[in-house]
């Protein structure tokens, strides 16, 4: 299926939902749908790891600023940030630097003060349409679900010209 019929699919999904002749079967689903919509932002296993995401730039450059802050009383140790994204519209990098890359090193992360990561993003999309980038917080590799996740809605992008 493609991002123009997965699109249409979730369009005709939030038109049925708001039907107000729905059978009485459906009517479970109205109340979980607030619920669920709010639900896909952040999740992860139970931890006191928190993150903020800011995206910056006009396109197709865009820098994406992190900032995790460990809201507990135990250090969070060799955990690493994950990007997944669509890469025909993404690419990870626009310069030689270590901001480049879909995996950054985070060795320690203390209870209180907040720490800073950049990650370079560059829209390849020739129509500079905008997508969503996943950002996982891995764990030290004893567990395969991640400490957290952020869905990050990127913004549209200026024409790519490859000239």
């Amino acid at each position: 299926m493609g991002c123009v019929d997965r699109y249409r699919a979730n369009i005709h999904q939030q038109d049925c939902l708001n039907e107000p002749s729905l059978p009485l079967t459906l009517n479970p689903l109205l109340h979980l749908r607030p619920p669920l919509q709010g639900a896909h932002n952040v999740i992860g296993r139970t931890s006191n790891v928190k993150m903020s995401v800011l995206v910056a730039g006009l396109g197709p450059k865009f820098v994406m600023k992190l900032t995790l802050q460990n809201t507990g009383t135990v250090p969070v140790v060799n955990s690493r940030l994950l990007f997944s994204f669509d890469d025909e519209m993404y690419c990870m990098g626009y310069t030689n630097s270590s901001n480049a890359t879909q995996c950054i090193l985070v060795p320690m992360l203390i209870p209180g003060p907040k720490l800073t990561f950049e990650a370079e993003v560059l829209n390849i999309d020739p129509l500079g349409r905008a997508g969503r980038i996943l950002v996982l917080m891995q764990g030290d590799g004893s567990s395969a679900v991640p400490i957290l996740s952020a869905s990050v809605l990127m913004p549209t992008s200026e024409m790519f010209d490859a000239n």
